[in-house]
């Protein structure tokens, strides 16, 4: 079993990882690797350090920045798959409809199969 961090091990793999997490914008078991602990680790952290956990929601966010920058300026000069990923996201817009059809009255479908079938015969 591997011993416990000491305080000042812990604030530099912390600081390691969160240096790791922005450069990689937001990839967290190779931010983890990279700082030598687990994701598991920095999860726990996470839930007991209140200021950890907020930094790396605030990479998060920023990354989430760029990358709606990003889309945005793909739209801007009229790429067509990016204007309908953020239809699509932010508007819920879709390609296809949904109908819904409500029936007030029972069908015996093997009766319209037949029907279908005689049809079919005298068309011939």
């Amino acid at each position: 079993m591997a011993r416990p961090y000491t305080a000042e091990e812990r604030k530099q793999i912390k600081e390691d990882f969160l240096r790791a997490y922005e450069e990689s914008m937001g990839l967290q078991y190779a931010s983890a690797r990279r700082a030598g602990v687990t994701v598991d680790t920095v999860n726990a952290w996470r839930k007991k350090d209140k200021k950890f956990d907020a930094a790396i929601k605030e990479i998060d966010e920023n990354t989430a920045d760029m990358v709606v920058g990003k889309l945005m300026e793909n739209i801007m000069n009229g790429d067509r798959a990016s204007l309908f990923f953020w239809l699509k996201c932010r508007r819920h817009w879709s390609e296809t409809h949904k109908v819904e059809v409500e029936q007030k009255s029972e069908v015996d479908i093997n009766a319209v199969i037949e029907d279908l079938k005689d049809m079919l015969k005298d068309e011939d």
